[in-house]
């Protein structure tokens, strides 16, 4: 069996003991077919010195979009899946993910080689996560922004994009937000969270989109 060496910079499955095998969402098979197509949605800046934590729902895909033509060569931007990345190309002039996959040479989890492929940046990756894979003074210094939206608009989102797969489609919106949906958006805004404490120093309202992403601009001196 291959050595497996660890990097300082790796982003890897091996967490903690806790493992979920079902996720909370179904996944459609598209996004599964290859190891980059399920690892995306976060950016790492260090040109700006910003970690953008993208959560479910909250218009991340347009905002990550967009904040990719201003990163740098060394910044950390993760894949789309083929429409999307598509669409990134034809409105910014950019479609694919860097600097995303592990220094691994196997995917692992648990100290287990679980795949021959490499491992890269998980999909949603919550605050507590990203912390414990980045370097410490990455974390500390960099600023940390996220997107916020109101609950009930975000249970609304959460059940159309519910109702696109049949497998899962539930009977009712009252039967969906009852069954699960009020967890899954809370379970979202927790990732925001370490310890029981809001991990991030930036928050961007979806409400209050185009006067927070001026300031933000201001924050991180980029314009667009």
């Amino acid at each position: 069996m291959p050595t497996v060496k660890h990097a300082k910079y790796v982003m890897h499955a091996a967490s903690d003991n806790k493992v979920s095998k079902k996720p909370l969402l179904p996944i459609p098979p598209s996004t599964i077919e290859t190891t980059t197509a399920y690892t995306k949605n976060m950016i790492v800046s260090h040109k700006h010195k910003m970690i953008f934590i993208k959560r479910m729902k909250i218009a991340g895909t347009s905002f990550e979009m967009a904040l990719g033509r201003y990163c740098g060569t060394e910044d950390i931007i993760t894949p789309l899946e083929a429409n999307r990345g598509a669409m990134r190309q034809k409105r910014f002039g950019h479609n694919e993910g860097q600097n995303y996959k592990s220094p691994h040479k196997y995917n692992i989890r648990h100290n287990k080689i679980i795949s021959m492929e490499p491992k890269a940046f998980a999909e949603h990756y919550p605050a507590a996560r990203i912390k414990k894979y980045l370097p410490k003074e990455i974390w500390d210094s960099y600023l940390k922004v996220s997107i916020v939206r109101c609950p009930y608009d975000t249970l609304i989102s959460y059940y159309y994009w519910m109702c696109r797969f049949p497998a899962k489609k539930p009977d009712s919106f009252e039967s969906y937000a009852i069954d699960s949906g009020i967890d899954q958006v809370l379970d979202n805004y927790k990732k925001l969270h370490i310890d029981g404490k809001l991990a991030t120093d930036f928050l961007i309202r979806f409400e209050n989109f185009d006067e927070d992403i001026k300031k933000l601009e201001d924050l991180i001196d980029c314009k667009g």
